[in-house]
């Protein structure tokens, strides 16, 4: 596990926002195939509706689609230090660091791909278990990427590299990792960590 230093938190900004610019036109590491597996999953845990969902990282707005084509009467959301779309009302300029008052607790499951661009990786985990509702979960990716990925400048957002069992442990400490989705992807195969709130 490793974690890349800055200076202050205007370096961390500025790095990400650069991040986020550099690959702004590349798809999402999100794909449907992992949107389709998380929303069986969940909806063979909870199977009433309508359902809250927040997408942390969610750039470019892939993620918050793709899960509302499993939910349509579900209210979606996304986060983004550096959102690409700034006219969709959907994602909120926002540091996932952080947890508004009104988040506590409130979303039946939450989503990311991105916590590899993390500065503060187990604040990041608290903070987004405490976003989850008590019935809920947190739907956590992870690939290869997140390890064999050099950190910071070198590859742009990501500061934050962990290999599986460094990312179950993290979310043990606020959750209880209950279980891990495979995915097949003709890149790479994709395990998507599943996490309940402790009670």
């Amino acid at each position: 596990m490793r974690v890349a230093k800055f200076k202050d938190y205007a370096s961390y900004q500025k790095w990400q926002v650069r991040g986020s610019q550099r690959v702004r036109d590349r798809p999402s590491a999100c794909n449907k195939y992992e949107v389709e597996n998380i929303a069986t999953y969940f909806k063979k845990q909870r199977s009433q509706g309508p359902f809250n969902g927040i997408c942390h990282g969610a750039r470019c707005g892939t993620e918050i689609s793709l899960f509302q084509g499993c939910f349509l009467d579900a209210d979606i959301m996304g986060t983004d230090l550096a959102p690409v779309d700034k006219v969709s009302k959907k994602i909120v300029e926002w540091d996932f660091h952080k947890t508004k008052p009104e988040w506590k607790g409130k979303f039946d499951f939450l989503y990311s791909n991105s916590l590899d661009h993390s500065y503060k990786p187990f604040e990041c985990a608290k903070e987004w278990m405490s976003q989850v509702h008590p019935n809920g979960f947190a739907f956590i990716m992870w690939t290869q990427l997140h390890v064999i990925h050099g950190l910071l400048p070198q590859s742009g957002g990501d500061c934050f590299s962990a290999d599986l069992v460094d990312y179950i442990k993290l979310f043990d400490r606020y959750g209880v990792v209950k279980d891990l989705i495979y995915t097949a992807d003709k890149r790479r195969p994709v395990v998507t960590l599943v996490v309940s709130p402790r009670t």
